[in-house]
């Protein structure tokens, strides 16, 4: 019995979800129909989860709650290239494996009733899930359409809010969704579709929202997704250099050394046979590749360390079958190591160039001196610059802004400049972040 219950909520409870969010519509908000369908997007979809589920009929409830036919556009990068029309009694699937703004929609498709993007990862607070999504946020609100998003919970949807505040959008509270279901069992925190909330359109003119609001959440999430990085770099490349023997050590000292039951018991029970070094590997060549991709200084410091050597020998490990039984993961893994490999080479050929200053960037936080350490708070964001104080570990200042690998700080009521990494280790920690919003002048 509760093996068949576990069957339908692989299959229904992404619809069902859909459904008890349209029940809760706000009543300003309204679906209309396009052309007498309904022209739902789908965004982030995969093809193991939602276009899975539709094309096996577990979103039945949904669409025969309107009685209407249905326009089901899925939209992703993870979505498998699918030029065919998948059409069934009352609707039509068509399949984008792209991003949004990539995506060639035939004009009938172009104008959504509604839009749906499930458990997006906005409110991750891991950056590199969260940066994606800014650009097509933007272009969201700007077409004033009812959006709905979920998240895995709480601590998901206080960020969401907080990105969704920082671009002044029009959205209601979070409300808990009665479908939550664990789809991923390497994932045991995801309780997929948890709270739901409903957004449309921005206080903000376009102009103001294209120019002014997303780069200043854009440079807040830069800003955490380097400082992140750097407390995270050696173990990033122990992992790079000695998979089969480092992996799990590494990863464990990203989490101070504690791992939760649950995620442990994740890897554990890894499809690999090998303690989850799959899904660690994955994870760590994703966040370096953006780390490379997003700041110069990643890039840096990844050349100090001999990452270039390590990136080559590690893709000679991975084209091996070893280590994952999915050849579409051992692709995606190689796919990211060529492209770090580019950027390592393309930072270091680009060393002797000058380089412009460092512009002074938003950011918000709480930056924990590490155990061991103490630091020299400084006038400017240069090595050079007067010395105004010392801090030793244990402490915590509040971060206003960042310039490179330097963070304004406040200590006893005065600002000051700390640098964040000295090319060897870290000197601290990106804890309690948030994302500001961008006021008019």
């Amino acid at each position: 019995c509760g093996q068949q219950a576990s069957k339908i909520k692989d299959r229904e409870s992404f619809g069902l979800a859909v459904l008890q969010a349209i029940h809760h519509l706000p009543r300003h908000l309204c679906l209309w129909a396009v052309e007498g369908r309904c022209v739902v997007w789908v965004l982030g979809a995969r093809d193991g989860i939602e276009k899975r589920q539709i094309l096996c009929g577990g979103w039945e409830r949904l669409f025969s709650s309107i009685d209407v036919g249905w326009d089901v556009v899925l939209v992703g990068p993870e979505l498998r290239a699918d030029p065919a029309v998948h059409v069934h009694p009352g609707r039509r699937v068509y399949t984008f494996s792209c991003l949004l703004h990539e995506a060639d929609l035939p004009e009938h498709l172009k104008n959504p009733s509604f839009i749906s993007a499930l458990n997006t990862g906005i409110g991750a607070c891991v950056a590199h899930h969260m940066r994606p999504w800014v650009p097509t946020l933007g272009q969201l609100l700007m077409m004033k359409k009812p959006l709905l998003l979920s998240c895995f919970g709480p601590h998901e949807a206080r960020m969401e809010e907080s990105m969704l505040g920082a671009l002044r959008a029009n959205f209601t509270k979070h409300q808990a969704g009665g479908f939550g279901h664990i789809i991923e069992p390497d994932k045991p925190l995801s309780v997929c579709n948890s709270l739901f909330s409903w957004v449309c359109g921005s206080s903000l003119s376009d102009v103001q929202l294209i120019e002014c609001a997303l780069p200043h959440a854009d440079a807040q999430l830069v800003g955490s997704e380097l400082l992140v990085f750097l407390k995270e770099l050696k173990s990033h490349m122990s992992i790079i250099s000695d998979p089969d023997g480092l992996s799990r050590s590494a990863w464990a000292e990203m989490y101070d050394g504690l791992f939760m039951p649950c995620l442990k018991q994740a890897l554990d029970e890894d499809d690999d046979g090998r303690g989850g070094v799959q899904t660690i590997v994955r994870c760590t060549m994703k966040g370096v590749e953006s780390a490379c991709r997003c700041s110069a200084h990643a890039v840096a410091l990844l050349l100090e360390l001999g990452a270039e050597e390590a990136v080559t020998s590690f893709r000679a490990w991975a084209e091996r079958d070893h280590w994952t039984p999915h050849a579409w993961m051992r692709e995606e893994v190689l796919e990211r190591a060529d492209t770090i490999h580019e950027l390592l080479t393309l930072g270091r050929q680009s060393r002797s160039a000058q380089r412009r200053p460092d512009e002074e960037e938003p950011l918000c936080g709480g930056f924990h001196i590490r155990s061991g350490s103490r630091v020299s708070l400084h006038e400017m964001p240069n090595a050079v610059s007067r010395v105004v104080s010392e801090v030793g570990s244990g402490q915590t200042l509040r971060i206003r802004a960042r310039s490179g690998l330097w963070v304004c700080v406040t200590h006893r009521e005065r600002q000051a400049w700390l640098l964040t990494h000295d090319g060897r280790e870290s000197m601290g920690c990106l804890i309690n972040w948030d994302i500001l919003r961008w006021e008019p002048p």
